[in-house]
């Protein structure tokens, strides 16, 4: 062979050895192969490459001629299975569930990764058997819920109906198969049936459920709801021939009309256009379903705790995509900006971390969930929407992935990290984009000041979106509670805190406390781990259970300085810690106020605004006390001895509760109508 024709072949087997890369063999606890390869199969050199190469390219050349050999091995075992199945399905005599796991046997086989077999087999015998029992005393859908009640839903579209059995869960399709397989191989084979919707959805994936036909009315035994409208019904022993057409053992069928969904396409596509780039798409059947554009309403989580729900024969409108994701930040929350550590003693020191709550089945429900609908939201075509989707992503997902690793789903939060990196990478590039100086991004910055007020804090979790924050607050006004929702994040957060402060100490000081109130209670839901935020001049530190929570703060915070927000914050934090979490007595609250107010030099102004701050909410807190005269009158004294003008409202209020003799919810509201 001359050279230019060796090189040729040596970089053809290199670059067919280069492609086997996106194949990657997983992680499983369950060991063994479906098929072993067969050496006899191994396809060899007629001209061996030229001798400098030849120690480099003989083992790329070894592993093409393996996998070629794999794939032919799989291609003679999927006809003589399909071949056997349809004989079988001719007599009557047809095991849908074993067809079903020796198809996932094959098809691992050709992609040279592990699978238990012999176990996927016991466990759907163990079902199976379970079900005819479950079905001698009650209907198809009560008898699917009982027995597949332990099953999770994966949102990562295809994959095997073994590994559903072996992993405990598993996408639409695989719980579709098994469902609808279990059933019919249980004797149920009048009244189960599978629903294919193949219009791509909002998150990128078509749809299939196993269905009851047991009432008039089908039902979706996935949701426990009346079925959707749309998609094709089949039987479940056409999944047959949709492998074999999925494998090209079968000619494809025509399209079915239906109703043509935003950006649908092939549904052969439906595994891939939902992973990102870098990860390979799981074997799919759905190349082989009835080929239909109807898109099943809705968005499908990442995670679910129950793939199938108890029934439910309500029907209830599916929320609108992406209105859960536009408030997006009630769910994360401002403490993800600066999370409380705690240290702990190891043998070599101590050691900073971050505590976690082991999550609930429901939490991660709900947060897988809104992981997926702010990934509808960010496919929307308004910018003002898709930035916030993506920040939500930004800042949902390491938290989700964290704690969809603590339940053990490490797939699924490897998709949750791969989701927020892409997030991250469209939002950088979107904000970058924008020439904030043009009449369109006078009109972007209008549409999330007045349709994301309060949450436009999340946009800090994208590259360039701390300057956009910024600029809302300057454009904000004080009584604007997203203006103030705004600041405090970026006093919260470290890498914006000296820009946050700048632009609080603008502001009069009654404004300021409204920051005040915002940042002290960013921890709230955090106990026993952190009650309030203690905002230092170089860090940011959260007050841990080993504190004495007011005291501890008091002494530690006084060596401090900083600006005259962190001033009158050291003193706010000491009046605002018994009053909202210690539940201290009138007295003990307003001495503590007007100790702190010494302490840190605060001039009357400031101590006036603190005793107004105090006094309102201590007012609304004992409305419904029997102790409300108590404090009425306390507060008429600290009120009387401060003498600032500004406290005459609050001072013509509490006269009137006195005259009225009673603070009741009444006599507050009567007096709040005071000037």
């Amino acid at each position: 062979m001359r050279r230019p024709l060796a090189l040729a072949a040596l970089a053809s087997l290199a670059i067919h050895a280069l492609g086997l890369a996106g194949v990657r063999p997983r992680s499983r606890a369950h060991t063994g192969s479906a098929t072993p390869p067969d050496p006899s199969h191994e396809a060899q050199t007629t001209t061996p490459p030229a001798p400098a190469a030849r120690a480099g390219i003989a083992p790329l050349a070894r592993a093409h001629a393996t996998r070629l050999a794999r794939l032919e091995r799989a291609r003679r075992a999927r006809t003589d299975l399909v071949a056997r199945a349809r004989s079988e399905l001719t007599a009557g005599r047809l095991a849908l569930g074993a067809f079903l796991l020796r198809a996932s046997a094959i098809d691992a086989d050709a992609l040279g990764q592990p699978l238990d077999l012999a176990e996927a087999e016991q466990r759907y015998d163990d079902r199976v058997g379970a079900l005819r029992e479950a079905l001698r005393h009650g209907t198809l859908r009560d008898a699917v819920t009982d027995v597949f009640a332990d099953l999770r839903y994966h949102g990562q579209p295809g994959g095997w109906m073994a590994d559903a059995l072996l992993d405990g869960g598993g996408s639409c399709e695989q719980l579709a198969q098994l469902v609808a397989a279990s059933a019919y191989d249980a004797g149920a084979r009048r009244t189960i049936a599978l629903r294919f919707y193949g219009g791509i959805m909002a998150d990128g994936a078509a749809h299939i459920t196993p269905v009851s036909l047991e009432d008039v009315t089908e039902h979706d035994l996935m949701s426990g709801k009346p079925s959707a409208p749309g998609g094709t019904r089949l039987a479940p022993e056409d999944l047959v021939e949709a492998y074999a057409r999925a494998h090209d053992l079968a000619p494809k069928l025509a399209a079915s009309p239906g109703i043509a969904a935003p950006g649908a396409g092939d549904a052969n596509a439906a595994s891939a256009t939902s992973l990102p780039p870098t990860q390979t798409p799981r074997p799919t059947l759905f190349a082989g379903m009835p080929p239909n554009q109807d898109r099943y309403p809705g968005a499908l989580p990442l995670y679910a705790s129950r793939a199938i729900a108890p029934p439910d024969d309500s029907v209830e409108g599916i929320p609108l995509l992406g209105e859960q994701a536009r408030s997006c930040a009630y769910a994360v929350r401002m403490a993800a900006l600066a999370p409380p550590v705690i240290d702990v003693a190891t043998s070599h020191g101590l050691l900073a971390a971050e505590p976690r709550r082991q999550p609930s089945p429901r939490q991660l429900e709900r947060q897988a969930s809104l992981l997926s609908d702010a990934e509808a939201l960010s496919r929307q075509n308004d910018l003002a929407d898709r930035l916030m989707a993506w920040a939500c992503l930004a800042a949902l997902g390491p938290s989700t992935a964290v704690d969809l690793a603590l339940a053990g789903e490490r797939r699924l939060s490897t998709t949750a990290l791969e989701r927020t990196q892409r997030a991250r990478d469209a939002g950088r590039e979107a904000l970058a984009a924008v020439r904030w100086d043009s009449v369109e991004g006078a009109q972007l910055q209008q549409r999330l000041s007045s349709e994301y007020g309060g949450r436009t804090w999340l946009l800090l979790f994208l590259d360039g979106g701390a300057r956009v924050v910024l600029d809302l607050v300057d454009r904000g006004h004080p009584d604007d509670w997203g203006m103030v929702s705004a600041l405090a994040a970026l006093i919260l957060w470290p890498p914006t805190r000296t820009e946050g402060l700048t632009r609080a100490e603008r502001l009069p000081p009654r404004a300021q406390i409204d920051v005040m109130h915002e940042l002290f209670h960013a921890h709230d839901h955090l106990r026993p781990w952190a009650s309030n935020v203690a905002l230092a001049s170089t860090a940011l530190e959260t007050q841990r259970t080993t504190n004495t929570a007011g005291s501890g703060a008091a002494s530690s915070d006084a060596a401090e300085t900083g600006t005259d927000f962190q001033r009158a914050y050291r003193a706010y934090r000491s009046a605002a810690f018994r009053l909202w979490e210690a539940q201290g007595g009138i007295a003990e609250i307003l001495d503590t106020l007007a100790t702190a107010a010494q302490r840190e030099h605060l001039d009357p102004a400031w101590e006036a605004a603190l005793l107004d701050y105090v006094g309102r909410n201590a007012l609304g807190l004992h409305s419904i006390r029997s102790t409300g005269m108590e404090v009425v009158r306390a507060l008429k004294q600290a009120v009387q001895k401060n003498g600032h003008p500004s406290l005459d409202s609050l001072r013509r209020q509490l006269d009137y509760i006195d005259t009225q003799r009673s603070l009741t919810a009444t006599t507050l509201a009567d007096a709040s109508r005071l000037h």
